[in-house]
């Protein structure tokens, strides 16, 4: 059965059959993260629900607080059989779960986790955005204390004024490639970011992502050396 899966903020679907593994930070799952679909490659990803999540007392919580008018008409992720899938309840469960332990239970628990991994690459945000100070904070911290890791992520949350700040210290790491996400309603990315667009990009010169190659054989997201755009699937 297949699924579609998003790209991330870039709110770019692909499709995959199914997870190719998956862990769990300890039994009952309190962290999950993925390891793997056809379009990443075999590397670890972790993800909250996109654009917004209902919670236990009924509030509405938004989880992708620079969403575009763009991503809301078009994201992957709040529609189809993933929404109804194994993946999202268990991004609803990572998201319960950070907002009920806190930033500093997340960073140990993850930093205990990923620091037993061999596959040293993890995505951030296979669906799903920055949607609190904390989270981002949170990113820092794990970043600082697993140096031999690779991070990457592409975001919308650039366009939060209050986030931009954190934001800039996480793409400040050596270890951390940050890409602002937008499109033909967001308006250019701030100043010095590496900018993945729509069919097009405000920033030049930028390459049309090879879809058809995994991200962990391309690299070239990963590791930030250039500028990127997605074709509209």
């Amino acid at each position: 059965m297949d699924l579609v899966t998003p790209l991330g903020p870039c709110m770019m679907g692909y499709p995959y059959s199914a997870l190719l593994e998956s862990e769990f930070l300890m039994e009952g799952g309190s962290i999950y993260f993925s390891r793997g679909n056809s379009k990443i490659g075999r590397i670890y990803s972790y993800s909250v629900p996109a654009y917004s999540a209902i919670l236990p007392d009924g509030r509405e919580f938004r989880t992708c607080p620079g969403a575009s008018r763009w991503c809301r008409i078009h994201c992957y992720a709040q529609r189809g059989r993933l929404v109804l899938s194994k993946c999202y309840r268990l991004q609803l469960l990572n998201l319960l779960e950070f907002l009920e332990k806190g930033k500093d239970w997340f960073v140990s628990e993850a930093v205990d986790f990923l620091r037993r991994k061999k596959k040293k690459i993890l995505r951030l945000w296979v669906s799903g955005d920055f949607f609190n100070k904390d989270i981002i904070e949170a990113w820092i911290e794990i970043a600082t204390e697993l140096p031999d890791w690779q991070f990457y992520t592409y975001t919308r949350s650039w366009r939060v004024a209050e986030l931009l700040p954190l934001l800039e210290e996480l793409r400040g790491l050596p270890n951390f490639v940050v890409y602002a996400s937008t499109d033909e309603t967001t308006g250019p990315p701030p100043e010095g970011w590496l900018e993945s667009g729509i069919e097009f990009t405000y920033t030049s010169p930028s390459i049309r992502c090879p879809e058809l190659v995994p991200c962990e054989v391309c690299g070239y997201c990963i590791y930030g050396r250039g500028n990127v755009y997605f074709r509209v699937r």
